[in-house]
């Protein structure tokens, strides 16, 4: 499985019918020196061997429970980022406009 944006109810629906997912690690994953084309099929082969092989590069899926926790931490993270990003907006203006240093 490639994780694509929202995949989880994917995810979940195979998982309780009790297949078994490997998520993939595209970034990492050794392009393919076979064919100039390449799709879903060559793809699949392609990753397939590598599995075969254990040496597919592989993220890990999170449970179902510990996944609204993960999300809230990664949007406290962007939103820290957002306003620190902004405060340090306003300070550079105030230095540039009215030569005012922050300590």
């Amino acid at each position: 499985m490639e994780s694509t944006y929202n995949w989880y109810w994917l995810v979940d629906g195979l998982m309780g019918h009790g297949y078994r997912l490997h998520l993939v690690n595209t970034a990492a994953v050794r392009q393919y020196e076979g064919p100039k084309y390449a799709d879903d099929n060559t793809d699949a082969y392609w990753l397939s061997n590598l599995l075969r092989l254990g040496i597919l590069p592989e993220g890990y899926i999170f449970p179902r429970e510990d996944r609204a926790v993960r999300d809230l931490s990664r949007k406290r993270c962007q939103l820290v980022q957002m306003c620190t990003a902004n405060i340090l907006s306003i300070q550079n203006i105030a230095a540039r406009s009215l030569g005012y240093t922050f300590r």
